[in-house]
């Protein structure tokens, strides 16, 4: 899965749409956490309700909208 929109931000969480690069299905995603693990980690692994498959390994995280080092 990857992140199509990210629909709504509060700070660092977020809800966002997905879409499969697979099938194209698009399923939402509320509550996710705008940090490097979260988009390098956690994201990829989603599998789609529709055919199953997570994230290819060409797979590129989106960058975050915070620095990791930023307190907000």
């Amino acid at each position: 899965m990857r992140i199509k929109e990210v629909t709504e931000q509060n700070r660092r969480d977020f809800n966002a749409i997905l879409f499969c690069e697979h099938c194209n299905h698009e399923q939402h995603l509320n509550g996710g956490y705008d940090d490097d693990n979260f988009h390098f980690h956690v994201i990829p692994k989603i599998s789609c309700n529709e055919c199953g498959q997570a994230a290819s390994k060409s797979y590129i995280p989106l960058k975050t909208k915070y620095e990791s080092w930023e307190v907000i």
